[in-house]
């Protein structure tokens, strides 16, 4: 399931690098209580700022991942190079985001981690519906929405993705689909959380900053 914006035609990565870590190795980090937690906001989380370039702290003693995996790849479009980048502890996948170029900034950056939460506890794992209960959630749906199958739910500027474990990408209840299938073009649906399919998790955290 593709969670980002599509970034175009890619041409063959052109290469791929993973530094090792060289600090502690906590054990049974993937669970969230035998590991250091992190806080999410609009600005990022600890070392990776949003707006600013990335620096790898994977030797360091942050504790937020011990391992980078970079690719990159030109886009045929603009002839740019572009940076993929997936941050690990171990096997656990805790981050990701693209940078269209070496120095450029992060602007788009997202968490899979349950250490990472946000200031009111959302985190990955907790059910969608649960997530939209939240103050200041906003949840809405409509054909013209390219992401997470017409469907955005975010607390300002930070997304919420989710999918459900069964057949097909639909998150929606039959209220809920009818409710974005009726917004006219270009609009949305105002959705609430009985809208939502009971089953669905939150897969991954998104905070989104256009250039400011």
């Amino acid at each position: 399931m593709v969670l980002v914006a599509c970034n175009g035609n890619k041409a063959k990565s052109t290469y791929s690098e993973t530094s090792s870590d060289s600090v502690s190795v906590v054990e049974n980090a993937v669970q969230p209580n035998n590991a250091k937690t992190f806080v999410l906001t609009e600005a990022g989380v600890s070392s990776l700022k949003m707006m600013k370039p990335f620096k790898d702290m994977s030797e360091s003693d942050e504790g937020l991942y011990n391992k980078v995996k970079k690719e990159s790849y030109v886009d045929e479009s603009s002839g740019m190079t572009v940076y993929d980048y997936t941050l690990y502890w171990d096997e656990e996948k805790i981050a990701s985001f693209s940078l269209n170029g070496a120095k450029a900034p992060i602007v788009m950056l997202h968490i899979y981690s349950p250490r990472i939460s946000m200031t009111n506890g959302a985190r990955t794992g907790m059910f969608m519906r649960d997530f939209v209960k939240l103050e200041g959630a906003k949840a809405e749906g409509g054909e013209a929405m390219d992401w997470n199958y017409g469907v955005s739910i975010s607390i300002g500027k930070i997304h919420a993705f989710g999918w459900w474990m069964g057949e097909g990408g639909d998150i929606l209840t039959e209220q809920g689909k009818s409710k974005a299938g009726s917004a006219s073009l270009g609009e949305s649906a105002k959705l609430i959380p009985e809208d939502i399919l009971p089953d669905v998790t939150v897969t991954d955290l998104c905070v989104y900053r256009k250039d400011e």
